[in-house]
């Protein structure tokens, strides 16, 4: 059935408050980004993870290393996703065989997965586009031993944003911990049919206790 917008109430677009997110989901983990973060931001998240006590079942971080310091030093109780820069570091140490050596303070990596959709794009692609599509197609490529290296050492791996079955399959064969999609209905889908789907219901809160 296809969504009907002319039905929608103006609630329905409202994004809902951090808080509230805690609060409808007290024990699910949860991935947050803070994408180009003011220090007031990052503070302000961190009262909310401390009155809500969600170091245990938080991973959080941001795209540059500075801003992930900062919020390291406001909670390192939380455990941190991998920068930009961090992730260059993992992918050219194994490069050159020196992955077993490198210290690695952070605990989750989660990459952009080469889809099939991104092969079209390479026809068209200008170059800085192109460019990004071949380190995405590389990184990819390579990505199951180091996966495998990674949950040796505790590290968290996932994929965004995948939202079909066959990348679901892919990933989840290549060792992929976690993924993130705009499909969720379909990752449920996916999820059922191999066994792997559990019931979220007792780790939310009831809206009505």
């Amino acid at each position: 059935m296809a969504y009907d917008s002319t039905k929608e109430k103006p609630e329905d677009r409202r994004m809902p408050l951090l808080r509230e997110v805690f609060e409808q989901f007290p024990h699910v983990l949860i991935n947050i980004e803070l994408k180009h973060p003011t220090e007031e931001l990052l503070i302000r998240t961190n009262a909310l993870v401390k009155e809500f006590k969600r170091e245990n079942t938080l991973i959080w971080g941001c795209r540059q290393r500075k801003d992930t310091q900062i919020l390291q030093k406001l909670n390192p109780e939380v455990p941190c996703f991998f920068t930009a820069e961090s992730v260059y570091k993992v992918y050219l140490s194994y490069f050159f065989g020196l992955l077993p050596f490198v210290s690695l303070p952070e605990h989750s990596i989660q990459l952009p997965y080469f889809m099939k959709e991104y092969q079209e794009e390479l026809k068209t692609a200008k170059l800085g586009r192109k460019i990004y599509l071949y380190i995405v197609k590389l990184f990819s490529m390579v990505s199951v031993p180091i996966a495998k290296h990674l949950e040796k050492r505790g590290v968290l791996f996932a994929y965004w944003v995948l939202n079909n079955h066959e990348d679901f399959r892919k990933t989840y064969e290549g060792g992929a911990h976690a993924i993130m999609t705009d499909a969720p209905t379909e990752l449920i889908k996916f999820l059922k049919k191999e066994g792997l789907y559990m019931d979220p219901a007792p780790y939310i809160k009831d809206p009505l206790n």
